[in-house]
């Protein structure tokens, strides 16, 4: 199965579940749910984005007590705190999935 049809079939999902959980519950409740787990799952995704482009490079360096103080070379460090941001398969499907999310969400409220 390809990404683009897990991506699919977890969007048909999500929406298959929100109309059964609308004619069940309280579309309101459903609405705060669905747009509170929207919500969440965009953080994840701009979590998982910053951490996959290496804005902390060069912060987080352990020294070691044998070794002497060494100086970062700052033109490595620059090019890759320089280099653009991507959009890994993980940060991709969470940002779309939250964004559907929210989207469903309004709709039941709408209904």
């Amino acid at each position: 199965m390809t990404r683009q049809n897990k991506l699919i079939a977890i969007v048909l999902g999500v929406t298959v579940l929100g109309i059964i959980a609308e004619l069940i519950f309280k579309n309101i409740l459903i609405s705060n749910i669905f747009f509170i787990i929207g919500i969440l799952t965009l953080l994840v995704g701009v979590g998982v984005m910053l951490y996959d482009s290496k804005l902390l490079f060069g912060i987080f360096k352990r020294k070691s007590p044998v070794e002497p103080d060494e100086k970062l070379d700052v033109h490595k460090v620059a090019s890759t705190k320089n280099e653009p941001i991507r959009f890994r398969p993980t940060a991709r499907l969470t940002l779309i999935l939250g964004a559907w999310l929210i989207a469903v969400s309004v709709l039941v409220s709408l209904f």
